[in-house]
């Protein structure tokens, strides 16, 4: 809502009441006309030029993209990088695979959300990186999706967000 009002009044930037840092709007990124890298709370860029993003990244952005680029439709599975889900999907992309018929690797995109504080996953203690590993030995895309405790953005709004990364590049045919 602050980073809301800060734009509409035309502001470059707002205090964040929670940490008392002084935090750039999206209004101001735009003037920039790119990424800067830095991970930044509000970039419209999809963090494009951020190194290590699993570590950075502020908004829904992608982590990892398969080599031969994502499928014109794909599948996104939410996905929390527990052992079970991982040999289970493993599984899935192989030849006979239920996934595999469908595309393979390319026809699969892992939507994951973290504490952006600590970028570890609720439920499973795992962290970010190790997700991004992991999406990068099934080569299958991947959203991190980090979830900011006390800037008060709804935790659907954020998914949607998401999904709507994915949507720029393919269309999606199916949410499991």
């Amino acid at each position: 809502a602050i980073h809301k009002a800060a734009c509409a009044a035309g502001d470059d930037f707002y205090v964040d009441p929670s940490s008392g840092y002084l935090v750039m709007t999206g209004l101001k990124h735009q003037k920039r006309d790119k990424c800067c890298g830095s991970g930044c709370r509000h970039c419209p860029y999809a963090h494009a030029n951020v190194k290590d993003k699993a570590m950075k990244i502020q908004q829904p952005a992608f982590l990892h993209t398969p080599a031969s680029g994502l499928a014109s439709e794909v599948i996104v599975l939410m996905w929390s990088g527990g052992k079970d889900s991982f040999l289970a999907l493993r599984a899935m992309l192989k030849p006979g695979g239920l996934l595999h018929a469908l595309g393979g690797p390319r026809a699969v995109v892992l939507l994951t959300t973290f504490d952006a504080a600590t970028r570890m996953v609720a439920h499973q203690d795992v962290h970010a990186r190790d997700i991004e590993r992991q999406a990068k030995h099934l080569d299958v895309g991947l959203v991190g999706v980090p979830l900011h405790a006390a800037a008060g953005v709804k935790y659907v709004a954020r998914l949607e967000a998401a999904l709507a990364e994915v949507s720029k590049v393919s269309r999606v045919i199916g949410l499991a």
